[in-house]
């Protein structure tokens, strides 16, 4: 069984998909299933994901799920979460770009601390090129409703995207937490049940 599985939804992303798979295929962390999820776009985006696994050490991990027609990012992730053969689930969206140690650093934290989910800092990079680091301080928290009161009751800032997190695929699975599909904030709800359901989690800054 691999420890990771990483997911990645494949949608009209052709400019992108390169850089973001090989970032992903790249990673420096050994035991990782990657998941790609075809979500019937209309450019040639699956057809440079097929080159790049054809030819990348690493193609022989990497596992294609066909969706019979479009529908949606919400439902992609639910795809991923119903298919995964890994321990715990990172999402990872096709026009974005993860560190080659990303992975690693936040397996290393969850086999630290046994939490629900990790957390990793960021970087958004704007059109125009400019970047904005977005670091989050190190915490680790434990107890019923733990999430809730550090979001709502402490007032700290909790990034709600599902792409910068390392989940325990048995707390997503067992607390049934899915996004509702065709929602355009498919982030937004899915997160809320984090908080509602998640009795741990662990933030690190880098």
């Amino acid at each position: 069984m691999y420890k990771v599985t990483l997911s990645m939804p494949i949608y009209n992303v052709a400019p992108y998909v390169e850089r973001a798979l090989l970032s992903a295929l790249n990673q420096t962390f050994e035991s990782i299933e990657f998941l790609l999820v075809d979500d019937r776009g209309t450019d040639n985006s699956m057809d440079i994901v097929r080159r790049i696994i054809k030819d990348h050490p690493r193609g022989k991990d990497v596992r294609i799920i066909e969706h019979p027609h479009n529908i949606g990012l919400g439902a992609t992730r639910n795809t991923a979460i119903d298919n995964a053969q890994g321990e715990y689930l990172f999402f990872m969206d096709s026009h974005d770009e993860t560190t080659p140690d990303s992975i690693q650093v936040l397996y290393d934290k969850m086999m630290e601390e046994k939490v629900d989910f990790v957390v990793g800092s960021i970087i958004e990079v704007s059109v125009s090129g400019e970047q904005i680091r977005r670091i989050f301080n190190d915490i680790t928290s434990v107890g019923r409703m733990c999430l809730a009161e550090y979001v709502y009751m402490e007032k700290h800032t909790f990034p709600v995207m599902t792409w910068n997190k390392l989940y325990d695929l048995s707390f997503i699975k067992n607390n049934d937490i899915y996004c509702y599909p065709k929602h355009l904030n498919e982030d937004m709800i899915f997160n809320l049940k984090v908080v509602h359901c998640a009795n741990s989690f662990s933030i690190v800054s880098i």
